[in-house]
């Protein structure tokens, strides 16, 4: 039944009317394919079902699903790129009371999502992430996300379980961006070019070392 559920999702069908609709609209031999042994059972059974499930053991079910998945093939070395995002649910707004907001961590190479947190009303998705991050192995694999991420902690946490990182930094951290700024527009101009006072030839400033040096 969670195969024909997850598999009536991904076909666009929503709700339990939606699902159960999908499902008797099968061929029989794709019914006995996912293990029904008669016909799909009516949409009390599926919302039965789902009610009865906890979340939480479902998710970590489909975690580590995940986990064995994604990179099967890979060497042990090759460097995986997963994004961490936030998202408000769509369709969950009501009178009285918040959207919901979740974090999630998707593989880049797969698409799939390896984890999934509800972000907490009093906080946001920058004290989410360590709680996120802290159940992924990123040994071997580059975090990748928006300005929001590039916290102190967060990096240290990466850094800490064996991971890289790739945050974006803008206006919000005024500080680190013009720091950024001025190491760039530095580099070129260690590398300008001169004209040695005796020869008259452009050189760069590694060269007026190595000129220096052989004359003492």
């Amino acid at each position: 039944m969670l195969t024909a559920i997850v598999s009536a999702l991904l076909c666009g069908a929503r709700g339990y009317e939606g699902i159960v609709e999908w499902v008797h609209d099968l061929p029989l031999d794709f019914c006995h394919w996912m293990a029904f042994t008669r016909w799909p059972p009516k949409k009390d059974a599926f919302r039965d079902l789902l009610m009865k499930l906890d979340p939480a053991i479902l998710e970590w079910a489909i975690q580590q699903w995940m986990f064995n998945e994604v990179g099967r093939d890979e060497p042990p070395d090759f460097l995986k790129g997963i994004s961490i995002d936030g998202k408000c649910r769509c369709g969950i707004l009501r009178a009285h009371s918040k959207a919901v907001h979740l974090l999630a961590a998707v593989d880049h190479h797969t698409g799939g999502v390896l984890s999934q947190i509800r972000v907490d009303e009093k906080t946001n998705e920058h004290k989410g992430s360590l709680v996120l991050l802290k159940n992924l192995l990123l040994k071997n694999r580059v975090i990748v996300g928006d300005a929001i991420f590039c916290q102190r902690d967060v990096c240290e946490q990466v850094l800490e379980a064996g991971g890289d990182y790739l945050f974006s930094v803008k206006e919000n951290q005024s500080n680190l961006l013009r720091d950024i700024e001025l190491e760039f527009n530095a580099a070129p101009a260690s590398f300008s070019s001169s004209r040695h006072p005796r020869t008259n030839r452009r050189t760069t400033d590694g060269q007026h070392a190595r000129q220096r040096s052989r004359s003492a």
